[in-house]
């Protein structure tokens, strides 16, 4: 391993931030993101990301950095972190390329009271749990009480299991993935959830409409896409696609939780989505927790509410 000089090395800098930071995390109890490099917060830290799941520490690089790199990060922090996973999310499709110490495969982060698979697997890019999303969870939790609910792009149907812990009745969950949705299932058994009140569909969602016809009407729906998917959904071109469908199967005075999180779509773009469909009535912007703090409020994850009036 290369010995590197804090005081003057080129990579010293960023690396002796991202230390100082980092060792402040230490006595956290639960998942927690630590730095959110790429809310603009942290100048020269705009690549990174890191989350913490308590006892393990995540680290996601946006823009590469070699071995050598990763090996002086562990130099600077393996004596605060015992164990550590870095994963370099400029390569496609990249597993986790770095590690210290031997954490288990799958971990359980908690939330609210709630727990939730989390799996550090080299078979999938991410771990099966979106932090950034807690705020999102918390509003559904509060308004989902005697509803039916549709999730799609459900992912591994944290969503779900946030509703159902607020009361719901029946919550449809709706992705590509066999594989999330069996985590996702695992989840639901994991609180203790009766899988009498939730259903799976693997299923392409624009290829649906007509299932969902069926299945509903729904009082909520969440609509949560990837920006980008090759081969299923383009949000510039499908989301518009999904609203104008959506009247045949959400209830008249139904709800509308909209998610887009896109670095390259602002609010107005997703308002404009919903105002040229008509129905829909705009209610308000579901702001972002100060965990994850944006220099660029539009760059990050964005949550917006709508009535469905018909």
């Amino acid at each position: 391993m290369q010995n590197y000089d804090f005081r003057g090395d080129k990579v010293s800098p960023e690396i002796g931030q991202i230390g100082q930071i980092l060792r402040q995390a230490r006595n956290y109890d639960q998942q927690i993101r630590l730095i959110h490099g790429r809310g603009g917060n942290y100048p020269g830290l705009e690549f990174l990301t890191v989350d913490y799941y308590q006892p393990i520490l995540v680290v996601y690089l946006h823009h590469h950095r070699d071995l050598e790199w990763c090996a002086a990060l562990k130099e600077e922090l393996e004596g605060n972190f015992p164990f550590a996973l870095i994963q370099d999310r400029s390569i496609k499709k990249a597993a986790y390329i770095y590690s210290w110490g031997e954490p288990k495969e799958e971990h359980i982060a908690e939330e609210d009271g709630l727990k939730y698979h989390v799996a550090f697997s080299s078979k999938s890019q991410n771990c099966g749990f979106f932090p950034d999303m807690h705020v999102g969870r918390t509003f559904l939790s509060e308004i989902s009480h005697n509803c039916k609910v549709l999730n799609l792009f459900a992912y591994t149907c944290s969503l779900s299991v946030a509703a159902l812990k607020g009361g719901a009745l029946h919550v449809d969950n709706m992705d590509l993935s066999s594989l999330s949705l069996s985590i996702g299932r695992n989840n639901h058994r994991l609180n203790e959830m009766p899988l009498n009140q939730v259903s799976f569909f693997k299923d392409n969602i624009m290829k649906s409409f007509g299932k969902l016809r069926k299945k509903g009407p729904y009082d909520i729906v969440i609509l949560d896409p990837p920006t980008f998917q090759k081969g299923s959904f383009d949000v510039e071109r499908d989301y518009a696609k999904i609203l104008r469908r959506m009247p045949d199967f959400i209830r008249k005075g139904g709800l509308v939780l909209a998610c887009l999180n896109s670095p390259h779509h602002d609010n107005i773009f997703l308002r404009q989505l919903f105002e040229q469909q008509p129905g829909f009535v705009f209610q308000r912007n579901i702001q972002q927790s100060a965990e994850f703090p944006e220099k660029n409020p539009e760059a990050g994850l964005k949550m917006q509410l709508y009535h469905y009036m018909e």
